[in-house]
């Protein structure tokens, strides 16, 4: 299944405060504004993948702003040098005459197509078990793997998000641009319901700056789809309600001793039996500003239109589970086999203090549900020969979260003995 690229730009706008210094100059390869010539930082050179703004327009900031434009052309150098895969880097000029640095970053992309790098094992998650018997908090488990600095971002775009809302700020500021990358990413692992609204396919930023009060000042803004409103939540509410209702039911006529795994069973059932794998949403360059693309990325896809790609399955599953009352995580990393990974969603269900796997993407098959990702664990994940890595990186280039060990076996429920994992080892 083909990637989905989404791209989060950001925007770093500078009002550094320092010594006065002539941007360096150089000859320009392309255009880039009213002038002959670009002004570019204070080590002469300009970087190929850098897009400078005209000596002319520089000439035309105060003194303190052509400043600041040589301290962001010195940022662009260093980021265009760094690891960080940005499709663009470029310098601008705002209305207020002030210099800013955008830097393109693709998002990650949630899809399942093997890439060329290949895997050589299934990754062992090495977070801390919660204690038997401990309820799990998760917002807090994720927020607890945060610096303060990137909990102070953390709480501001959970606050924004849950509002509909799709910017969030600090008056703070930080040298390390993927403080907000991170922040954000956790906070969709988080809560990915409060994220429903994003446009997949559309542009954002991340901005940096210092006002005249001299305090910094740094955020982000994400793209708002235009199918998103709040009337259609409610109608997902609504659905998430039913199933909800109805998975406990199932679950209490079916398995009364252990009706978490019957309300499992029943979403995992449910989304394979009435959903299917919507190709439309691995092609953004052709559908990204359709509602087709974002049905697929949100969980009103599977909810509500009988299809979706990976996130969309595992979104959808959290939100029944999360309504049911069964304790759960969204997670995304890579996917595949031994041959190699690619951008996946999926979910993890806690039973009996133990964590599981469950993928009900990769459950859905022409049959309906095949259970071979259904509560399995790392043994049974390795005799199958695929691949489930978390890392909880919405974004290419940022920190990994952790996430809780999964149990060695699979869940074992007395009831069932014809599952594909039935010969488990310990």
């Amino acid at each position: 299944m083909k990637r989905s690229k989404k791209l989060l730009v950001l925007l770093l706008s500078a009002a550094l405060i320092g010594s006065v210094a002539e941007p360096a100059i150089a000859a320009e390869t392309e255009p880039a504004g009213a002038g002959n010539l670009v002004a570019v930082g204070s080590d002469g050179k300009q970087y190929e993948n850098v897009d400078y703004l005209s000596v002319d327009t520089v000439e035309s900031f105060s003194e303190v702003q052509q400043a600041n434009y040589k301290e962001l052309c010195d940022e662009a150098a260093e980021l265009s040098q760094s690891d960080m895969d940005y499709s663009k880097i470029k310098l601008v000029e705002t209305a207020g005459g002030v210099p800013e640095l955008r830097c393109y970053l693709p998002m990650k992309q949630l899809s399942e197509l093997a890439s060329a790098q290949a895997a050589e094992a299934v990754a062992e998650m090495s977070a801390d078990p919660v204690p038997t018997g401990a309820p799990f908090d998760r917002l807090n488990y994720f927020r607890d793997q945060l610096n303060s600095l990137q909990q102070s971002f953390f709480d501001a775009c959970l606050n924004a998000a849950k509002k509909n809302k799709n910017k969030f700020s600090i008056n703070s500021g930080t040298k390390n641009i993927e403080d907000l990358y991170f922040a954000f990413s956790t906070a969709y692992d988080a809560c990915p319901e409060y994220f429903e609204w994003v446009d997949f396919a559309g542009n954002g930023y991340a901005f940096m700056k210092i006002p005249n009060s001299k305090k910094p000042y740094c955020g982000l803004k994400i793209p708002k789809s235009k199918f998103f409103s709040p009337s259609l939540e409610i109608e997902a509410q609504s659905t998430i309600s039913r199933l909800a209702k109805e998975a406990k039911s199932y679950a209490s006529s079916n398995y009364p001793d252990d009706p978490d795994y019957g309300v499992a069973r029943f979403v995992d059932e449910w989304l394979c039996e009435n959903n299917y794998y919507e190709m439309k949403g691995t092609k953004p360059k052709k559908f990204g500003k359709k509602r087709v693309y974002w049905n697929c990325h949100s969980s009103y896809g599977c909810l509500m239109e009988g299809y979706g790609v990976c996130e969309s399955y595992a979104r959808a599953a959290s939100r029944i589970l999360d309504e049911a009352g069964v304790t759960n995580l969204f997670v995304i990393g890579e996917g595949g086999d031994y041959s190699g990974t690619g951008g996946h969603a999926w979910n993890y269900i806690r039973l009996n203090d133990s964590w599981y796997l469950f993928d009900a993407t990769w459950d859905d098959d022409d049959y309906g549900c095949s259970y071979e990702y259904f509560l399995i664990g790392t043994n049974t994940e390795s005799s199958i020969g695929s691949i489930h890595e978390a890392n909880g990186a919405a974004f290419y280039g940022i920190p990994d979260l952790d996430f809780p060990a999964l149990s060695r076996t699979s869940y074992s429920n007395d009831s069932e003995d014809d599952w594909p994992w039935v010969d488990d080892a310990a």
